[in-house]
């Protein structure tokens, strides 16, 4: 018998295949073509409603800019400071840790 964090790890796992990683990168190359492992917030928002598509977020969620504001305020992602250009920025390993959750919770309701 799986104890409920191994469950959540496996459907987690699950939650998002190849493909959709793989959609996921090339998008993150788009705004990080340096390949720091960082994007500008200012772009934030453009990347995450391009890649919660590909998760299966649908486009209407996106119109009003109080979905996309409360989307946001879920992720609860840390900000971090780009030393090279000094401006505020998401780190790649913690969004796409995220966006996992996010699909857990889009296809089984809820997020560890």
């Amino acid at each position: 018998m799986l104890h409920f964090s191994e469950e959540v790890t496996i459907k987690e796992m699950a939650a998002v295949n190849i493909y959709q990683i793989s959609e996921i990168k090339l998008l993150w190359m788009e705004f990080d073509p340096k390949g720091q492992g960082y994007i500008n917030y200012k772009d934030f928002s453009r990347f995450f409603k391009k890649s919660a598509l590909t998760l299966g977020v649908s486009h209407v969620d996106f119109l009003m800019p109080s979905n996309r504001s409360n989307f946001l305020k879920m992720l609860d992602l840390p900000l971090y400071i780009n030393k090279n250009d000094k401006v505020l920025c998401y780190r790649f390993h913690d969004v796409l840790l995220t966006l996992a959750q996010l699909s857990v919770f889009l296809n089984y309701g809820y997020i560890k």
